[in-house]
């Protein structure tokens, strides 16, 4: 099994830069385990070429597949907002239930939450 750290690098070895490139090549020297890893890409990589070397995609199926795989998903931002609202609702609904607020400490605690999720979800999509 390769080593994780080098996983990506392996999948990547012709965008390496040349400090880089020799890292992996010293690493390689070392780990079996990422030598049958390199050694199974370069066959799947050998596979592929003899099945698929011949065709050509046109540049509108390009432009498809590209704006369709970078469109941001909002499932994970969605995902931590109820996660994170849950968390803040629960803490906030146990701490003040104590003093008989528990409905307006469910509800400051899910405004926090959304607030919060919110903020970071847009921070993500401004990187």
């Amino acid at each position: 099994m390769p080593c994780a750290e080098y996983e990506n690098r392996l999948l990547d070895q012709a965008g390496l830069n040349a400090e880089e490139r020799d890292a992996v090549d010293a690493h390689l020297d070392r780990c079996a385990g990422c030598r049958a890893f390199l050694e199974a890409l370069e066959r799947v990589d050998a596979a592929l070429a003899a099945e698929l070397g011949h065709k050509q995609v046109t540049p509108a199926f390009r432009r498809a597949v590209l704006a369709r795989i970078s469109r941001p998903s909002f499932l994970p931002e969605v995902l931590d907002f109820v996660g994170w609202a849950g968390v803040f609702a629960m803490i906030g609904g146990v701490a003040l239930a104590i003093n008989g607020y528990a409905l307006w400490a469910a509800a400051a605690a899910f405004l926090t939450a959304g607030l919060w999720a919110g903020l970071r979800s847009y921070a993500e999509l401004r990187r």
